[in-house]
């Protein structure tokens, strides 16, 4: 017999809820800090209550039951707020805060709250033997801590009916899912890796995700470009998860050409036989069908009766579908009129691999609180994971601008009622003095947002961002330790995460495993402090499997690419990449750390050697399709821009590259102070701050070249730094026999090529 669990909270919220998504009715449910205040003061309030009457009174009490249901088992479990006990009399007790006036407030007992306190009676009454129980909902007021109890009682009977009922309604639901998880389970151990040899170096790291996995560990795992990271990670997890090991995988990563290499390696697998269900994860913004979002069904026909409509759209999408991509979403979205992003959403809970973005497992204001605000059994996969260092350095930061409130207050009228607490928001940006006294008015500010939305549900729109912006200060205010600075100005606050190490390893204790990999670990040990590892985690590091006879890799130390040379380095680089494709025809990248740079070389280039091709700022969709097998194309490209890591250009496709410069960030406030904080807690600030994040977008760079076994190709540095031991001694070990230019550049070439042939 199939057992399937579900909380009680969900089963609840899926089977009721109906209506419009409204962004109101979503803020006002988010205010976390609060109730949690709230259940903790009225919970010692009835505690105390029930010591004076000789009562007994529980709180928290996790209540759980099997209920058979045709041929599913139902677990069903969940943390009741308070059980009140005196003499025969039981209560069970549901606490909820609120925004809304009590005066507003009836004894609704369809609302869904009275259906969690109704089932968790269910649970407690079938235990205990009891043929009635009362059931109590407690609304207290966020900002007044006024209080209003609404009593009820039930009989057995009546309870037992109502969950028999919402079980009959999620039956179908249950039943596909118990098959994926049985079909899930038989094809993932049959299945053979779906290709017919590994590459080098591409075993070692499936064994190792597959240990890290069975014991609990996270994996740091240096692994060079071309081995097929993304297949090794995803095939072990799921060889895991057919064996037990894991509840879900999430695919996670920080750009959106990298989630296609993982829907191809699963696409790879299905081929073979697997029948896992994935669904890959698109931004609301990217995903949304109206020109501008706006979450409000009186202006957007999918979020007008979407909770109507939902869960046939999800039980159609989950009985025909098994990869589920950004497509697939957006069809089965129009076909029933639903909002696709909160669609996506709800289809999540049904597949055994999410592919998204890392601000989907951290990110407080944008992390799926359904999977990780508590977690759960979860394998986590963080490909390109050299990019989360800077990326949970913006996810815990939150930053206020005077203009934005400024604005915003200029365009209402003095009575409106977000007008005065808008002007004291202004004041405090500008005279600002401690972090209490900022977020006291803006939590002034939030309560005041959400009274409005509530009584003006279309008229948000122009409120949204400074609310927003208001919570995501107060979010990262509750972080705030001596792992943050604050920076400020006249017009601006930054509450700033100097060190992001402990606010991932909270977030990573959540889930079973976390495998970080990527080709530019370098230094692992960097990478491993930082990303909230310890000296516990599996660490793995892999050299090229690729022959390296086949790497040409030159390095030009007699150019100073430092931003006061650059002017005076243009003629010599314009001439080096003419020599380096020269030597061969074929396709080349020149890689340049600003756009600024670029163009100037660019000019230079075009104007005394010939045509080229460069990057946009903004998107370039036909940008790479340039880069045929048969053409002759020399690509000017920004060093870490989305060309540089991620793409996967085999054999004649690319041929050589050059690196200008040592990839180092701009000097900035921002890197300073990181480069302050670190020197003083382990005496590398420089290297935290400017030296590994540049060698980091360096060997990027470098790895587009090599990409199988048969490719051949030029790499070639141009920077003096490059012979400076700090640069050289991030040098990969494939890198050792490097030509360090002092004769002729088109000689070293001719001679590679030539012996290449």
């Amino acid at each position: 017999m199939h057992k399937v669990h579900v909380s009680v909270r969900h089963l609840v919220e899926f089977i009721l809820r109906s209506g419009s998504i409204n962004s109101g009715f979503f803020i006002s449910s988010k205010r976390a800090l609060e109730g949690t205040r709230i259940h903790q003061r009225i919970q010692r309030e009835r505690k105390k209550e029930a010591e004076e009457s000789g009562a007994v009174y529980k709180k928290e009490l996790q209540l759980r039951t099997e209920y058979i249901y045709k041929d599913i088992c139902f677990c069903i479990e969940g943390r009741v707020d308070g059980i009140f006990i005196l003499n025969n009399s039981v209560t069970i007790e549901e606490i909820k805060s609120t925004l809304l006036p009590l005066s507003q407030i009836d004894k609704d007992v369809d609302h869904w709250h009275w259906a969690q306190a109704k089932c968790y009676a269910f649970i407690y009454a079938l235990q205990q033997n009891l043929n009635e129980i009362s059931c109590a909902l407690i609304y207290s007021h966020v900002e007044t801590e006024e209080q209003i109890t609404f009593t009820e009682i039930f009989s057995f009977d009546a309870l037992e009916a109502f969950v028999l009922g919402l079980i009959a309604k999620y039956w179908d639901f249950a039943k596909m899912d118990a098959d994926r998880q049985e079909i899930a389970r038989e094809t993932g151990m049959k299945l053979d890796f779906p290709f017919n040899a590994y590459r080098g170096g591409q075993r070692e790291m499936a064994v190792a995700v597959y240990a890290a996995v069975k014991n609990k560990k996270k994996l740091f795992s240096q692994a060079p470009t071309g081995i097929g990271k993304t297949m090794a990670t995803l095939f072990s997890a799921v060889k895991a998860i057919a064996a037990g090991m894991g509840d879900k995988i999430f695919y996670l990563t920080s750009k959106t050409v990298q989630r296609h290499l993982a829907e191809t390696a699963l696409n790879q697998m299905a081929d073979k036989g697997l029948r896992m269900r994935s669904i890959t994860l698109t931004a609301k913004d990217k995903i949304c069908f109206n020109t501008e979002r706006a979450c409000n069904p009186q202006f957007c026909k999918y979020a007008d009766g979407h909770f109507d409509r939902v869960n046939t759209a999800i039980l159609d999408c989950i009985t025909n579908e098994c990869l589920i991509n950004r497509i697939t979403v957006e069809d089965y979205a129009k076909k029933h009129t639903v909002c696709p992003s909160e669609f996506a959403l709800d289809l999540a809970d049904f597949c055994h691999i999410v592919i998204g973005d890392y601000n989907h497992a951290y990110d407080p204001k944008a992390k799926l609180k359904r999977f990780f605000q508590d977690g759960g059994d979860y394998i986590i996969l963080l490909d390109e994971a050299h990019n989360l260092v800077d990326r949970g350095r913006e996810m815990f930061s939150a930053s206020l601008h005077r203009n934005e409130f400024a604005k915003l207050r200029k365009n209402l009228s003095a009575k409106h009622p977000l007008y005065k607490i808008l002007g004291k928001v202004v004041t405090i940006i500008r005279s600002y003095k401690t972090k209490d006294d900022v977020t006291a008015v803006l939590q002034n500010l939030s309560a005041a947002c959400e009274l409005w939305f509530k009584d003006n549900p279309a008229d948000g729109d122009e409120i949204l961002p400074v609310y927003f912006a208001a919570m995501d200060f107060l979010r990262v205010a509750e972080l705030y330790d001596e792992r943050y600075t604050t920076m400020q100005a006249e017009n601006f606050i930054k509450l700033f995460c100097l060190d992001p190490s402990y606010l991932l390893g909270v977030e990573q204790k959540k889930s079973r495993t976390s495998i970080f990999f990527s080709a530019t670990l370098t230094p692992l040990p960097y990478f491993q402090g930082i990303l909230g590892g310890s000296e516990e985690d599996f660490l793995l590091r892999l050299g090229s499997p690729f022959p390296r006879e086949n790497l040409c890799l030159v390095v030009d130390g007699n150019i100073s690419t430092k931003y006061n040379n650059r002017q005076h380095s243009l003629d010599t680089i314009a001439q080096r990449l003419h020599i380096m494709v020269q030597a061969k025809p074929g396709n080349y990248m020149a890689f340049f750390p600003s756009y600024a740079y670029l163009n100037q070389v660019y000019d230079m280039y075009t104007a005394n050697y010939g045509d080229a091709i460069k990057q946009e700022q903004g998107v370039d969709n036909d940008f790479l399709s340039k880069f045929d097998k048969d053409s002759a194309v020399l690509g000017f490209v920004v060093l870490g821009g989305a060309f540089s890591e991620g793409i996967d250009l085999k054999g004649e496709r690319l041929i050589g590259a050059a690196v200008v410069g040592v990839g180092m960030p701009q000097l900035s406030s921002d890197r300073d102070v990181i480069a302050e904080y670190f020197t003083k807690n382990n005496k590398r600030g420089f290297n935290y701050a400017y030296l590994y994040p540049g060698m980091n977008k360096v060997l990027q760079a470098a790895g587009r070249v090599i990409r199988t076994e048969s490719d051949k190709g030029v790499v070639m540095l141009i920077d003096e730094r490059y012979l400076e031991y700090s640069y050289r001694s991030l040098f990969p070990a494939e890198w050792e026999g490097y030509i360090q230019l002092k004769n002729n550049l088109n000689n070293e070439l001719e001679n590679f090529w030539r012996n290449r042939n």
